[in-house]
């Protein structure tokens, strides 16, 4: 599988990166990330060049980081700048790639490309993840699950699987009259889902935000960026009534592949109603978690498994109205790729 380089890649949560060594695989590379003294973000590569032990494991030390195999220690520029052994010189060679880091919206993004192209203005904006007054969070929540990123993306992007393997929670039977429409705006794609006058999703039953016998308009409208970067503008409201009447459950949903079969899915709810509720915001989260855990994963390993390391359009699969979405982010992605591919072979003598 190829990666898209030359992009931002959801890193970590903010809080969840502090004054102490985090170690993760991005796009198959082990990086090591941490904060500084001043409290900005730092990554370098997370194996040492000399015996190839993993940094994480190490010291924080200032703005760098001591092996604890045998105590070289690197800058937050990757280079070497300390050798405890010899006459301590410090060999050439010694150093490990070092990653363009930004903090925004409460995420960190990382760049896994060359670090001359990292453009801040590439990375998407959540801006409502800011918002703890007409919102109320779940904390940021991370699910290391052994899937292909494409076809979790896949998932994400086709909701109308919710009608059947997520009726006791986040569908409806409304799902299956569902009306989807995809624009496109550059690379970015505008996936909006309406599943009109049915009963309430048990998700929104089960947190008091309808009764479960009032008919309603359930709106889910995607914004995703590639490579797997998605804001779900999601709510009910009484049918036909205006969405400024009803209640939202939004979400933003970032998949960073860690290898070829495995990805870091990142997400985060976010709600506007019983703000001050927080036992409700940890019954959110269980809820969630659990349904991503019980019947996504299963259900996608199951796919994957069939699929026996061939690729999705290689096995000519039959097509629907529901996989636009899903289809059209397939092409973006690989247009992307086939640009980079192009931008960096050789010229010919």
């Amino acid at each position: 599988m190829k990666f898209l380089r030359q992009a931002w890649y959801a890193a970590a949560w903010a809080e969840d990166l502090q004054a102490s060594l985090v170690g993760r695989t991005i796009l198959g590379e082990r990086v090591v990330l941490f904060r500084k003294p001043n409290g900005t973000p730092a990554a370098i590569g997370g194996v040492c060049p000399h015996r190839f032990a993993p940094l994480e494991r190490g010291r924080l030390e200032g703005d760098a980081v001591s092996c604890p195999y045998h105590g070289l220690t690197f800058s937050c520029t990757g280079q070497c700048v300390r050798n405890p052994h010899g006459d301590g010189r410090i060999p050439k060679n010694a150093r490990v790639p070092s990653y363009p880091l930004l903090e925004k919206d409460t995420v960190v993004w990382i760049w896994m490309g060359d670090p001359a192209k990292a453009d801040p203005a590439k990375v998407p904006d959540f801006p409502l993840l800011n918002d703890t007054v007409n919102y109320t969070r779940t904390a940021g929540q991370l699910l290391n699950m052994s899937l292909r990123w494409d076809l979790m993306l896949d998932n994400l992007l086709d909701l109308s699987h919710a009608g059947f393997l997520h009726l006791a929670n986040l569908g409806s039977e409304a799902f299956s009259r569902g009306k989807m429409d995809v624009e496109r705006h550059g690379t970015r794609l505008q996936v909006n889902n309406l599943y009109p006058n049915g009963l309430p999703a048990p998700v929104f039953v089960g947190t008091g935000a309808c009764r479960p016998d009032v008919y309603v308009d359930y709106w889910v409208n995607v914004r995703w960026d590639p490579p797997g970067f998605m804001y779900f503008d999601a709510g009910i409201t009484p049918t036909g009534h205006d969405r400024s009447e009803g209640v939202q459950l939004n979400s933003v949903q970032l998949l960073t592949p860690e290898s070829a079969t495995s990805t870091h899915y990142f997400w985060r709810l976010f709600r506007s109603y019983r703000l001050s509720d927080s036992g409700l915001t940890a019954g959110i989260e269980q809820m969630v978690s659990q349904a991503f855990r019980t019947e996504d994963e299963p259900m996608v390993a199951a796919v994957q498994n069939n699929m026996a390391g061939r690729e999705l359009m290689d096995l000519q699969p039959v097509m629907l109205s529901l996989d636009g979405g899903a289809v059209r982010a397939r092409r973006i992605i690989e247009e992307l790729i086939r640009q980079e591919d192009e931008h960096m072979a050789p010229v010919a003598a």
